[in-house]
């Protein structure tokens, strides 16, 4: 995200630049006073609770001051509540104190003062705080995800046992808990140590699976709910989830001026590789969101396997000529994320008609919202109703957004440059 740092001749940015070190219970201020093109002057230095945060800011720290503070769990949190008492807040790089701190100097001291010293120096990258929306989406994914770890390890863990026993590995169905608990009662009975760790094991796999199954079912009905989410689907290979998933870390999706800026933001962007007279390519991007660059991997992956169109004959062809599989697999989720890009800014498809599998995933999302009482809410009675106002709107998206209705007539070459990413 670009700051503007210019002002007035004479004028100063900011009267008061505070660098914070925060961690779980506690954090390390250091308040000083800087001019544009000054390293700041520490003026004050203090530990604080957390919970007392506000009560600190308001004795200490004049209103509409910047601090600034290293992207971390909590640093979001502690964002919005000092934006919430009229402080000015920048979330920078959590790398950013690599070239400021001395292996002999590592105290929440000078890494506050480090980190009000390189945004004055101007060598901090500030991240992207997601609002409240976004937030709030991505907590709800989070809360899947973890439920999906903690149910394929409980898993593991039956498979385990089963091996350490004998027994024949089951499959993680339904009927595993009365299939195993039968086994391991056969051959040891009911009351021995084997069948309570037995029982045990089942619980928890049992409760992480209803856990999983609950967290995507909301993940459904947020999906219904969103307009961009459900227009996503359009692609395919793109669920519920995926889309879901992009919807919640991308967030403003016009921060990305460019479908390059958003490939680079998920690290699916090849990287570079120059020096004196040699140039080329690389591999794909290390960095970037792993978890979105994982699941838009998997959605390639099946469109590369289902798909007839020309982006997936590409693909296919990319594999057949020699290219390694998961690289073309990456290729193609690049032109999937492209996709995704013109579909949330608004730009008119080149194919508005409603396809079978996009109407299966709007019935799919829409069954999960009225199992929770959520399609009522939406101002739907019936399921059909949904998926066939739903597909008009898609077919439409100068409809959907309205608001945006000025950014989406296009001149004809930025139409044929979006028919050019689009079909290749």
């Amino acid at each position: 995200m670009k700051r503007e740092r210019k002002k007035k001749e004479g004028e100063a940015q900011w009267n008061c630049l505070v660098g914070m070190d925060a961690h779980s219970e506690q954090a390390t201020l250091c308040i000083t006073e800087w001019e544009h093109g000054s390293d700041p002057r520490v003026r004050r230095e203090t530990s604080v609770k957390l919970e007392e945060i506000e009560k600190v800011y308001r004795r200490h720290v004049p209103r509409g001051a910047l601090t600034v503070l290293e992207a971390s769990t909590n640093a979001f949190s502690i964002a919005g509540r000092l934006e919430g008492i009229g402080q000015r807040v920048a979330v920078v790089c959590s790398d950013t104190l690599a070239g400021f701190t001395r292996g002999d100097k590592v105290t929440d001291r000078h890494d506050a003062r480090n980190l009000a010293r390189a945004w004055a120096r101007g060598s901090a990258r500030e991240v992207y705080v997601p609002g409240k929306e976004s937030a709030e989406q991505r907590e709800l994914f989070f809360a899947y995800r973890d439920a999906q770890k903690d149910a394929q390890a409980a898993g593991s863990r039956i498979w385990g046992f089963c091996s350490r026993l004998g027994l024949p590995l089951p499959e993680l169905d339904a009927r595993l808990p009365e299939r195993l608990a039968a086994q391991t009662a056969a051959r040891y009975g009911r009351q021995s140590h084997w069948a309570l760790r037995c029982g045990s094991l089942l619980e928890d796999w049992r409760r992480c699976s209803e856990l999983k199954a609950h967290w995507h079912e909301m993940i459904e009905a947020a999906v219904a709910a969103h307009t961009d989410a459900a227009r996503l689907m359009q692609v395919l290979g793109i669920g519920p989830l995926v889309a879901f998933a992009l919807c919640a870390f991308i967030g403003e999706v016009r921060r990305f001026e460019t479908p390059s800026q958003l490939v680079a933001y998920v690290g699916l962007n090849p990287s570079i590789a120059q020096s004196g007279k040699s140039q080329g390519k690389g591999g794909v991007s290390r960095y970037g969101r792993k978890d979105l660059k994982s699941l838009l991997v998997e959605a390639a992956h099946s469109a590369m396997t289902h798909g007839k169109g020309a982006m997936h004959l590409w693909a296919r062809k990319l594999a057949k000529n020699g290219k390694p599989f998961n690289l073309a697999l990456c290729a193609l989720a690049r032109k999937m994320l492209v996709q995704a890009w013109h579909i949330l800014m608004g730009h008119p498809p080149l194919d508005p008609a409603i396809t079978a599998n996009h109407q299966r995933k709007l019935t799919k999302v829409a069954r999960s919202a009225q199992r929770i009482g959520a399609l009522e809410a939406l101002g739907y009675k019936k399921v059909k109703h949904y998926v066939l106002h739903l597909s008009e709107r898609t077919a439409s998206p100068a409809r959907v957004r309205g608001e945006l209705a000025h950014s989406t007539t296009l001149k004809p070459y930025h139409q044929y440059q979006i028919y050019r990413e689009y079909n290749f």
